[in-house]
């Protein structure tokens, strides 16, 4: 890939954009948007150092977890708040941590070998897909930083501890009569 001269234009702030603070960051003038350098840097050459800026988190609130654990990032924002995750879980907003968890005494499964019967899988279909591409196709999607999707709480042994409690869950990666179903789910 070609190399781009440095231009003194490029130091020229054309823009603020909001960052993960709550303040604003500057953005330059610079000879490429922030979602080329984004994607030059994934590839190992990069206009400028990223400062992370140059992408856009994404975690619609069509997804309940994202709602439940208080990490919305959609055109949409809502304030963090309890929610109810995609398998029915309470979650409680902790302000002071700034981020959720289960609520206390509300795990569903006491033992790993049970989960096949316990756990009821949602049904994905069901949610307002269409809705939120709608409502995120605007500037939000179409930005210009580069979008990350994530899908928070997708680790399986973070699952695991939002069914069973930390302790549960750790006991079941080491207790000989769950390890299999661990290794299942």
């Amino acid at each position: 890939m070609n190399k781009i001269p440095f231009d003194s234009k490029e130091l020229q702030v054309v823009a603020e954009i909001p960052n993960f603070f709550g303040t604003t960051d500057p953005v330059y003038n610079s000879p490429v948007s922030m979602k080329e350098n984004y994607l030059r840097t994934m590839k190992k050459e990069p206009v400028w150092e990223s400062l992370g800026n140059e992408s856009a988190l994404f975690c619609p609130s069509v997804i309940p977890d994202n709602i439940a654990r208080a990490f919305v990032f959609e055109a949409n924002m809502m304030p963090p708040q309890d929610g109810i995750d995609m398998f029915g879980i309470p979650w409680e907003y902790v302000p002071d941590a700034q981020g959720s968890m289960v609520r206390p005494g509300n795990h569903i499964l006491n033992d790993a070998n049970d989960w096949k019967e316990v756990l009821q899988f949602p049904d994905i279909d069901s949610w307002d897909w269409e809705g939120s591409a709608k409502a995120n196709n605007g500037t939000f999607l179409n930005g210009n930083g580069f979008v990350l999707a994530w899908q928070i709480n997708g680790w399986w042994f973070e699952r695991l501890i939002s069914f069973m409690g930390f302790e549960r869950a750790a006991e079941a990666l080491i207790d000989e009569d769950q390890t299999e179903a661990v290794r299942d789910f």
